[in-house]
């Protein structure tokens, strides 16, 4: 007899099929529950961020404005930082093609397309957001040939 064979006492014996110890489904109920509490926090962070973001946007649409009736050709380096900090905060992705130095009018379009976005995520939520407004990525703004030659 092998020494790995079962005693002659337990074979013939119908064996019992265990399940997965208590501890596994407690530890998935656990884990679930964190992934429902942890999806609600990101949600309401969401809803306090919009309502910000909103104002954000509504400030630099204000300093636009008054850019664009100043006749200023173009707004300065800074917007540039200004408006890759406003990108980065958005609940979406948002990637505009600006030149370097783009004129009021042009930076108006692309914080006019961002607030959209934003209120339709405040109104609707995210489903609207994809069904209704086009894509996110890569937002070409429309230059006129004679601003892209100066």
């Amino acid at each position: 007899m092998c020494p790995l064979d079962p005693p002659p006492s337990v074979v013939g014996m119908k064996t019992a099929v265990l399940g997965r110890p208590a501890g596994d489904a407690m530890a998935d109920v656990n884990r679930e529950l964190l992934d429902v509490m942890t999806d609600d926090w990101w949600r309401r962070l969401d809803r306090a961020r919009l309502p910000r973001l909103i104002a954000l946007t509504d400030a630099m649409l204000d300093e636009l404005e008054l850019l664009n009736l100043g006749d200023v050709p173009r707004v300065s380096a800074e917007w540039r930082e200004r408006l890759v900090q406003l990108f980065v905060s958005l609940p979406f992705e948002y990637r505009p093609r600006l030149r370097a130095f783009p004129s009021p009018t042009e930076v108006l379009d692309v914080v006019f397309d961002v607030q959209e976005r934003l209120f339709a995520l405040k109104n609707h939520g995210a489903g609207e957001l994809s069904a209704g407004l086009p894509s996110m990525d890569a937002q070409d703004v429309d230059v006129p040939e004679e601003v892209l030659a100066s």
